[in-house]
């Protein structure tokens, strides 16, 4: 009886604490959880120090995580604010890969834990080393490694082992960094506007993932012409392309491109504006300019080149200079159209030589007077070959050109109508002499002429047609 009884105390207490195990493993996984969904989705690249969490909040005493890895060059260090500090080495020549553990415990020692896989980057910031710097780091790569990151490179071309192909549209060629003669680059199936003009001696600049094939150091297949001043630039885009989401440069970086798109106007409340940039010649290689201010922001516009320097970063998968990011330099694309506007100002000097052109025909329409004055002695000979209608066609235009006086005077024509009618008389009186003029001139003119003018009748006819014309006589000249 005492062994039955010992039994099933035992067993009780065996329930008993079965029972608090379970209810304390549920807080864990609960806390475990919590871990995981704070930290899964950080970025696996660690290349500069960041902090943790200490401890998970529950609703009675807060649980500790106590963190390790398993790299020894990582230091780890808990903070009076309750955060746990990674110490990671930001020098590190190589890529290191580690994984990072978080071990949860609770008052009675019971715990759980998770891990993450984490990788320090090698510290080769090809967006600020020099070319030299970036040719030695290639140098030193194994069998089929590769530079972290694209970049760029400046060179003259040395050699070309694969002459440009029609079909494919590229071309290898070797280049000469500086004066490093025995460290050259061979550009592998390189491509770009002008690759199949490319010959030796050529300087061109390179942008591509720079490995070590079979002892060969080459931009890997895929590599571009880009334009020379592009170079920089493309170093640290190229770079900034490496960042995972969440993951900032440790340093300013300065970039120069052209405005492709404006996400955000200027605002004039806050002074800012946000573009999009890309850097001459590369494509896939946009970086946005998040709240950019300085002078010029507000006149920004779409293809206008611009310089600027601030901190990179990947915001969801964004790659963009941080907010405070600031112009260095502004080229308006204006300036690029500043020809047209001479184009715009030549039209107009050529509507101004339009205006000596219409004077040009004014003098032509002179001219065609000056031809409308020859028809009239033209009028005018047929008009001696017909004497008696001459006159009376050179009539009309006396009389056209009397209208102007008697509309200025028509009462003193009607005031004197009677002297009018004896002044006719008195030419009347005149026109002998007058026809003795004509009658002298139609004799040097032509003998023929002489007959009709010893004729009495036709001088009596002539009397009307000589008053008539003796005004514009002067302006008459007699032919045959």
């Amino acid at each position: 009886m005492k062994k039955t009884i010992a039994l099933l105390l035992a067993l009780c207490m065996v329930l008993s604490v079965s029972f608090a195990v379970a209810e304390e493993t549920l807080a864990l996984k609960d806390a475990r959880r919590y871990v995981k969904l704070m930290y899964k989705d950080k970025p696996t690249s660690t290349p500069q120090d960041y902090e943790l969490i200490g401890s998970v909040p529950t609703d009675g005493e807060p649980l500790l995580i106590e963190w390790t890895t398993d790299a020894d060059s990582i230091v780890i260090t808990r903070e009076d604010s309750g955060l746990v500090k990674i110490d990671v080495n930001e020098n590190s020549a190589k890529e290191l890969a580690y994984t990072l553990t978080a071990t949860i415990k609770d008052a009675d020692g019971n715990e759980t834990s998770i891990s993450f896989d984490r990788l320090v980057p090698a510290s080769l910031s090809l967006d600020s080393m020099t070319e030299e710097e970036i040719v030695a780091a290639a140098y030193t790569l194994e069998d089929q490694a590769k530079l972290p990151a694209f970049t760029a490179l400046c060179g003259d071309i040395v050699a070309i082992p694969s002459p440009y192909s029609e079909d494919y549209g590229n071309i290898t060629v070797n280049i000469q960094v500086g004066d490093l003669t025995d460290q050259p680059i061979q550009c592998y199936r390189l491509k770009g506007e002008g690759a199949a003009d490319l010959k030796e001696g050529d300087h061109i600049a390179v942008f591509g993932l720079i490995k070590n094939y079979k002892g060969t150091i080459e931009f890997d297949a895929g590599c571009v012409l880009i334009p020379e001043a592009s170079c920089e630039s493309a170093r640290v885009a190229g770079f900034a392309y490496l960042l995972e989401d969440g993951a900032a440069m440790t340093h300013e970086s300065t970039i120069t491109g052209v405005i492709t798109a404006i996400p955000s106007a200027y605002s004039e409340d806050y002074g800012n504006i946000t573009v999009n940039i890309d850097v001459p010649g590369l494509e896939g290689y946009t970086v946005q300019c998040y709240r950019l201010t300085g002078e010029g922001a507000a006149t920004l516009a779409e293809g206008d080149t611009i310089t600027v320097t601030g901190t990179l970063k990947n915001y969801k998968g964004t790659i963009e200079f941080d907010k405070g990011c600031v112009i260095d330099a502004v080229v308006k694309a204006a300036a690029e159209e500043e020809a047209p506007a001479p184009e715009e100002e030549a039209p107009t000097a050529e509507e101004e030589a339009p205006a000596p052109e219409e004077e040009a025909p004014t003098a032509e329409e002179e001219a065609p007077t000056a031809e409308e004055e020859a028809p009239a002695p033209e009028e005018e000979a047929p008009t001696a070959e017909e004497e008696a209608p001459a006159p009376e066609e050179e009539a009309p235009a006396p009389e056209e050109e009397v209208p102007a006086p008697e509309e200025e005077a028509p009462t003193a024509e009607e005031e004197a109508p009677a002297p009018e009618e004896e002044a006719p008389t008195a030419e009347e009186e005149a026109p002998a002499p007058e026809e003795e003029a004509p009658t002298a001139e139609e004799e040097a003119s032509a003998a023929e002429e002489e007959a009709p003018a010893d004729e009495e009748e036709p001088t009596q006819e002539e009397k009307k047609g000589v008053t008539i014309i003796h005004a514009p006589i002067e302006n008459i000249k007699f032919g045959k």
